[in-house]
């Protein structure tokens, strides 16, 4: 079936029976309070219209640094999880996976800047799966995020590891973007509220998508088959999906 019409089909048969799914790849490993945070924060968030998903997973301290006095444990983000994620029945069914948005969108500058909120390299994954040259479901869930002016809900410290990149995955290889050792011990308690985020917080998620490059990565984003293998392989397997 491929990864993506895999994980359609799969959420789609749960959602079906159930109002909410949790979702997790064979090569995760969870908190032992991972499944205590994700029901929580799904019965938390279940009315909240600014909450389209909510993920056990945040990148490591080295890679996100949320501010020392930042009040709560958990915070609203742009771009969707991959890795030790859940979500609702209602959200799930007004994702447009035939993308019939797409020619639309390829022509709305201010809508890709939009968008690209969550990293620069949105807009082209995006059209890189319009084109069929990478096969993601997670891509065009982001974009449903965004079209639904929702986020997703994010501990500030991670309940989910990835012991899968090792170059044997389907998007994923490299280490440096999953946690290390996690902290048994942690639950998030302190829900943060969703009309507004940290500016801070929300620049320091963007950096770890956005290349420094940025004369370079334009000039591969007018190739997008060179993106494959800069940004296809680079990207894609941080996010998994």
């Amino acid at each position: 079936m491929g990864l993506a019409n895999s994980i359609i089909a799969g959420v789609s048969e749960m959602l079906a029976s159930h109002h909410t799914v949790i979702v997790l790849e064979d090569d995760l490993v969870s908190s032992p309070h991972f499944l205590a945070y994700m029901n929580a924060a799904l019965e938390h968030y279940r009315s909240d219209p600014h909450v389209f998903s909510v993920t056990g997973f945040v990148y490591p301290p080295e890679q996100i640094k949320v501010p020392p006095d930042y009040p709560y444990d958990t915070f609203p983000g742009y771009r969707c999880s991959s890795w030790g994620w859940g979500t609702w029945e209602d959200r799930w069914r007004r994702v447009r996976w035939d993308m019939d948005y797409f020619d639309s969108f390829s022509k709305d500058v201010a809508a890709q800047e939009e968008f690209n909120r969550g990293g620069k390299d949105m807009s082209v994954l995006l059209r890189l799966q319009y084109e069929k040259k990478v096969d993601s479901w997670a891509i065009r869930f982001c974009y449903a995020h965004y079209t639904n002016n929702m986020r997703c809900i994010y501990p500030v410290k991670s309940l989910i590891r990835n012991i899968g990149l090792d170059d044997t995955g389907t998007h994923s290889s490299d280490a440096r973007y999953s946690s290390g050792s996690l902290d048994r011990s942690w639950l998030p308690k302190v829900y943060c509220p969703t009309e507004s985020e940290d500016p801070r917080v929300t620049e320091n998620f963007r950096a770890i998508f956005d290349p420094t490059d940025r004369q370079g990565f334009m000039h591969l984003a007018r190739r997008p088959w060179k993106l494959l293998s800069r940004i296809g392989h680079h990207i894609l397997r941080r996010g998994g999906g």
